[in-house]
């Protein structure tokens, strides 16, 4: 099931393509704006070289040409007196163009922006140009045209990246959105499902055919699973019984006759039987998709019923075996599925290397079995210790109970926590 976040995938894209395109309108702005105030700046020189050009023109001419001496124009000669703040800053400056921010040339406390054009004529001495920045009714009308564009490519920029959005949701987010959907409402255990008969376009329709196969897979493995699990239970269930039968018979007939020298074989055979249909039983439980219903399972009690079963064990009498087991200890759990777990841990303690010592401990959280070795066992793990621990292990998952196995030295424990 995909989780319930019908928007998510949806709302992702369209703030990142919102932030992508956020991103280049900004990026777009900012070289537009620079590329406004270099070329204002471009014009001011241009503007100020022209009218130096022009005064040089018209005083080659007609020596008698007025000088102009006006806050937008002012041309000073080397030996004519300056300002004397402008004096201090054209003295410093060498021949050429000159742009200053934030200066009083005048000495009137009003800071403005200075334009200096130096000129040095042959046999005259050098000429000042100086303009203060006043925005030419070309500039103003260059930067309202700037601006114009600005707005006219923000608003463009803001439509294509909308209707790019909406494009972009109609023909994937929505269809996708949809598919979820589907995928969530199908009941994937009555049939295959058929998405691909309504989505079947472009990549939208590759991922649906991929679902559609991957859940045609998916019915056949568990159609498989079903008719093994059937097998398995008929025809592993079916002898079993006839050797349960039989072994009633022949324990029937044994105490009729008076016959009890075999009474032990008979006892282990029906023990035997009893570990095999508890084991087929077990295996079928996991088999299942579908859970039982647990029932309330009298843990102490199924214990030492388990434990008395084993007492005839050859490893059980020759080992010291101490018991923990509190009274009352009630689980809620599938009876027969605790008998399996508990019963494969002890056989595998009993069975598995020379046995010294038992410790078996019961408690309302835990379940600890504790055995230590007259010798070290080698390569003893969880995952490699035969079927009866691998069935454990896998009662412990369905249970959502923990199983841990840990060795040191001569010492092996395994514990169950509820």
């Amino acid at each position: 099931m995909i989780p319930n976040r019908k928007s998510s995938l949806r709302r992702s894209i369209t703030l990142g393509l919102l932030l992508f395109f956020s991103l280049q309108l900004l990026v777009g702005l900012f070289y537009l704006l620079m590329s406004f105030y270099s070329g204002q700046e471009s014009v001011h020189s241009a503007f100020l070289t022209m009218q130096a050009k022009e005064y040089l023109l018209a005083k080659a001419q007609d020596s008698s040409v007025v000088t102009p001496r006006n806050p937008s124009f002012s041309v000073y000669l080397s030996t004519d007196e300056m300002p004397s703040t402008l004096s201090t800053i054209a003295e410093d400056l060498s021949v050429g163009y000159h742009d200053l921010d934030e200066v009083d040339p005048f000495g009137s406390g009003e800071q403005t922006e200075l334009q200096v054009y130096i000129v040095d004529i042959q046999n005259i001495g050098r000429h000042y140009f100086v303009s203060r920045i006043f925005e030419p009714d070309d500039v103003n009308f260059m930067r309202d045209k700037t601006l114009g564009f600005i707005g006219s490519y923000t608003l463009a920029a803001m439509v294509l990246s909308f209707f790019f959005i909406w494009l972009l949701r109609r023909h994937y987010l929505h269809p996708l959105n949809a598919l979820i959907d589907s995928v969530n409402t199908w009941d994937f255990s009555s049939e295959p499902s058929q998405f691909a008969k309504t989505y079947n376009k472009g990549d939208l329709g590759i991922l649906a055919r991929s679902l559609d196969e991957l859940s045609q897979r998916q019915a056949e493995f568990l159609r498989r699973e079903q008719n093994t699990t059937r097998n398995i239970s008929h025809e592993l269930r079916t002898p079993i019984t006839v050797i349960r039968s039989t072994l009633d018979l022949m324990q029937m007939r044994a105490n009729k006759n008076g016959e009890h020298e075999n009474d032990n074989q008979l006892a282990k055979l029906k023990r035997a039987c009893d570990e095999l249909e508890a084991n087929v039983y077990g295996i079928l439980y996991l088999g299942r998709e579908k859970h039982l219903d647990n029932e309330i399972t009298e843990a102490t009690e199924e214990c030492r019923d388990i434990i008395q079963g084993l007492e005839e064990h050859p490893a059980w009498n020759m080992s010291y075996v101490e018991l923990d087991i509190e009274n009352g200890i009630v689980l809620n759990c599938q009876r027969i599925m605790f008998r399996i777990l508990v019963g494969n841990l002890l056989r595998n303690a009993l069975e598995h290397g020379e046995v010294n010592s038992i410790k078996i401990s019961l408690n309302s959280t835990l379940l600890s079995i504790h055995n230590t070795q007259q010798s070290p066992l080698e390569d003893i793990d969880e995952n490699h210790f035969g079927l009866g621990l691998d069935i454990v292990r896998q009662i412990c998952e369905r249970l959502t109970w923990r199983f841990s196995l840990t060795k040191s030295g001569v010492s092996i424990c395994a514990k169950v926590t509820f």
